[in-house]
């Protein structure tokens, strides 16, 4: 179990269980399931740093499949992730005029690199 500066949400049988709010040491933030005191099911992480990770928790990690990753130059990732790193088919915006996000990738990812078949719209 990681350790937390504060916790609000459900508890069943005394563990944190269902929907919550967790607020790390390092003044991370985590919103969204639990299990069994530990983060499980869909969730928000939004890290000291800056950067927000939305997806899947199992056993207070981050899992495979869709995400969203919002960092902190602006640009927004959609698509799968595994643990965090992109993989598999996804799309890479950036912020454009008037609160419009522009396209700079749509395709395939491998180990955070662009990969495979994809579309490239960059300058």
């Amino acid at each position: 179990e990681v350790g937390l500066a504060s916790y609000t949400g459900q508890y069943f049988g005394g563990v944190r269980q269902g929907v919550g709010r967790a607020v790390f040491p390092d003044g991370a933030e985590y919103i969204g399931g639990f299990r069994g005191n530990r983060r499980h099911g869909r969730g928000t992480m939004r890290e000291r740093s800056g950067v927000v990770v939305t997806g899947d928790w199992e056993a207070d990690m981050l899992s495979s499949g869709d995400m969203e990753i919002r960092y902190t130059s602006g640009h927004l990732y959609s698509g799968r992730a595994d643990a965090g790193i992109r993989r598999g088919k996804g799309i890479l915006l950036e912020p454009g005029s008037k609160n419009h996000w522009e396209i700079l990738y749509d395709g395939e990812w491998q180990n955070d690199c662009f990969h495979g078949t994809g579309m490239f719209y960059g300058a």
